[in-house]
């Protein structure tokens, strides 16, 4: 009924007028997902604003309640820079015939195709420097809605991938350390108590937890430090995301990229962090020799499929190693050091060790 006014996914094409009534036609100019499919219903007022980049050009409608009007005009401009962060990263905005409408709504938020549900409270963190809602489901307009799991079992490709960017946006507007800081964070909600990738073939979705929200993100954060080339692993990103944009995408399509493009087999890392249950735990003890005036490391995976193996940055006083344990006790000799710390924040390990001693 009027006044109220009817947005869905797409852009407006008609409105008529009858009766004390307004019918609302919509078009969607691309492939949509069925449950991305919505429209909303509100006494709305509409801004908007145009967004250029290098990579499209498209206009941006905000429809908000009237009482939030004017911080929503303030609130809202981030989503310039965001947009702009997320084409850096992955390519470029995949609707840009459709815009980009943020669509206050009485819930937190929803991906919704081209028309985003938004309901928290015109609020920023404060370590994120953005808005979260905002942040996440643009996320998704790239990973979920024009890159879409094949089955349930890979849900971690909409999830993870779109928890990842919001660390890659901090990294771009903070800085690595903030980065980190931020995976850090994420890392803390993580349970191990399913694999990642369950059932395939059977619609499953027995996810109790968020892992294939942050476990998934901190292993993205993982393969990229194994990788230890953030050119290259920023091309694997932007090129998966080429190759399936408007279509489906499977984690064996990812691992086979990966592969490709490393020139390495990732096959153990992806059956240790997608099909195992738990966190590679690394064990190791610093022993120093007083008869031989020599100090040593022991390393190794537990907890671990019995193939698996992967580098792990270690940090001995102030100099920097490289050590890549596998699921066998290795022995190196190290600096007699004051301290030895293992750089966890560059990789999702757990860690069991004895602490230094001297004889």
């Amino acid at each position: 009924p009027a006044p109220l006014y009817c947005v869905a996914n797409g852009i407006l094409i008609d409105s008529v007028a009858e009766n004390g009534y307004i019918t609302y036609t919509w078009k969607v100019h691309y492939p949509i997902n069925t449950y991305n499919a919505t429209f909303y219903i509100g006494n709305y007022r509409k801004f908007t604003i145009p967004y250029q980049s290098d990579s499209s050009q498209f206009l941006m409608s905000f429809f908000v309640l009237p009482y939030n009007l004017t911080k929503a005009q303030t609130h809202f401009t981030q989503v310039i820079d965001i947009i702009n962060k997320y084409e850096h990263f992955y390519g470029a905005y995949p609707w840009p015939n459709d815009g980009y409408k943020l669509v206050e709504s009485p819930y937190e938020g929803m991906e919704h195709q081209s028309a985003i549900a938004y309901g928290n409270r015109y609020k920023n963190l404060s370590y994120l420097g953005a808005d979260y809602i905002i942040l996440h489901e643009t996320a998704h307009e790239w990973w979920g809605n024009s890159v879409t799991a094949t089955d349930y079992a890979d849900i971690w490709i909409h999830e993870g991938f779109a928890t990842y960017s919001e660390a890659l946006y901090v990294e771009a507007t903070q800085g690595y350390e903030a980065y980190l800081r931020y995976l850090l964070v994420q890392s803390i909600f993580i349970r191990n108590k399913q694999p990642l990738i369950l059932p395939r073939s059977v619609n499953f979705w027995d996810y109790n937890d968020g892992d294939v929200y942050f476990k998934g993100s901190l292993v993205l954060h993982t393969l990229r430090n194994c990788i230890n080339n953030d050119s290259l692993f920023s091309d694997i990103l932007r090129t998966f995301y080429r190759q399936h944009r408007y279509s489906f995408a499977t984690s064996q399509d990812f691992l086979d990229l990966v592969n490709a493009k490393t020139g390495q087999d990732y096959t153990p890392f992806f059956r240790q962090y997608y099909y195992n249950r738990s966190c590679p735990e690394l064990q190791w003890e610093y022993y120093y020799d007083a008869y031989q005036g020599k100090a040593f490391l022991f390393y190794r995976f537990q907890k671990a499929n019995e193939d698996f193996s992967m580098p792990v940055r270690i940090k001995i006083d102030d100099t920097a190693y490289l050590i890549r344990p596998t699921t066998q006790w290795q022995k190196a000799e190290v600096p007699i050091a004051k301290t030895l710390v293992i750089n966890s924040n560059y990789s999702y390990v757990a860690q069991k060790h004895t602490k230094y001693f001297r004889k």
